[in-house]
């Protein structure tokens, strides 16, 4: 029996007279002759198969031939396919598209450093008023307006706004395109901040909680640059700590407190922030009564963060109340819940589908007493609780 060049039989030392145990000597093969053309350095080695022992050497020359042939055909196809296709991709490679998300008005230019400041984009539009598109790859100059017509343009648009000539659909999507002049050209200056903060106070004006989020976080990047001035930080920093209040993100409120007093003391102490702390602690420590009683202070566009919270702790409340007594006294409810009169929370009452768990009794006369039977509506309050506590993924209830 023939051994290939890949069956190496194992080696034995000494003696032994059992003779049928001796490994049989390896024949010698005869030797096989490659042509130069067809020689391939990078494999050399023949599959074991076509260096077996066979009946005519013709045969044998024959596959080598045929095996030598193919690999030649092989290395030819893809010495003449593979090298124009890779100078091809180096060619056509563009680092600033890989780079650059056009698309995200948020983002700094945390890569700017490979772009040639020689060759910045400067936009050239002079129109005052543009739409809002999203862009999938580099801007073109021709439609980017430079920094002195956004300054006129976001003027122009602002005082259409005060005049209630526009809506806020109109103002958002001109502020969107403002923003994103600004992103392409990476413009991060004092005029950027002015904007995403006129932005982001229409948004919560609007119950936009979306935007507002949007301009928030780009607002909070521009507060991190040295070069830039801050303006409005601490109304920013309270209406911050509202939003996580809102989204119930108290992990966030304990890192914004510590960073505070580490870093700005003057601006943990001011009076805005202060109350939006006050506010998210009596929420913590589950105390609705003061919280109902917190949030009722709060002016400004910051009352459209704090309403929803204030409807989340009337809820909160109701629901413990329910789960304790069976009764509420009207008169009482209208107290605790900081409600201006009992018509008002009458109202609230019938919206939330209660109204028909209010008892009276002697109607009509001195002694009349109104009660909200607590037995009766506690899995409704538990129901209409637990779909306020829902809120999706851009901030929005």
């Amino acid at each position: 029996m023939a051994l290939s060049y890949n069956q190496v039989a194992p080696l034995k030392l000494g003696k032994s007279n059992n003779k049928d145990r001796q490994t049989p000597l390896l024949k010698s093969s005869p030797a096989i002759s490659i042509p130069e053309d067809t020689y391939d350095p990078l494999n050399a080695f023949i599959p074991s198969e076509t260096l077996t022992s066979s009946s005519s050497n013709n045969s044998s020359n024959n596959i080598l031939s045929e095996e030598a042939e193919r690999r030649k055909r092989r290395a030819e196809r893809f010495q003449t396919v593979s090298q124009p296709e890779s100078k091809k991709v180096k060619n056509t490679f563009d680092p600033l598209q890989e780079q650059e998300d056009y698309s995200n008005l948020n983002a700094i230019g945390s890569k700017f450093h490979v772009y040639d400041q020689s060759k910045a984009i400067i936009g050239r539009c002079t129109v005052l008023e543009k739409r809002y598109l999203r862009l999938t790859s580099e801007p073109n100059p021709d439609l980017v307006r430079p920094p002195a017509v956004l300054n006129q343009a976001f003027k122009f648009i602002m005082d259409r706004y005060t005049k209630h000539e526009v809506n806020y659909t109109y103002m958002c999507d001109q502020l969107k395109s403002i923003r994103q002049d600004m992103r392409v050209q990476m413009i991060e200056n004092k005029f950027t901040m002015k904007v995403y903060q006129a932005h982001a106070r229409l948004a919560l004006e609007n119950d936009d909680l979306g935007e507002f989020n949007q301009c928030q976080s780009r607002l909070f990047i521009l507060y991190s640059i040295p070069t830039i001035k801050k303006t409005c930080y601490e109304e920013f920093v309270s209406y911050l700590i509202l939003y996580y209040v809102l989204t119930e993100d108290s992990t966030s409120i304990t890192s914004w407190r510590l960073k505070l007093i580490k870093e700005d003391l003057i601006i943990y102490q001011n009076d805005r922030v202060q109350k939006a702390f006050q506010f998210s602690q009596a929420i913590l420590v589950g105390d609705y009564a003061k919280s109902i009683a917190l949030g009722k202070g709060f002016k400004g566009v910051g009352t459209k963060l704090v309403a929803p919270v204030i409807e989340r702790e009337r809820l909160k409340g109701l629901m413990m109340i329910c789960q304790s007594y069976n009764q509420l006294n009207i008169k009482y409810m209208t107290i605790l819940f900081r409600f201006q009169n009992k018509l008002e929370l009458m109202e609230y009452l019938a919206h939330k589908q209660l109204d028909s768990y209010v008892m009276v009794k002697n109607p009509n006369t001195d002694t009349e007493y109104s009660y909200l039977d607590t037995k009766q509506c506690r899995l409704r309050v538990k129901q209409i609780y637990d779909h306020s506590r829902r809120v999706d993924i851009k901030g929005q209830v």
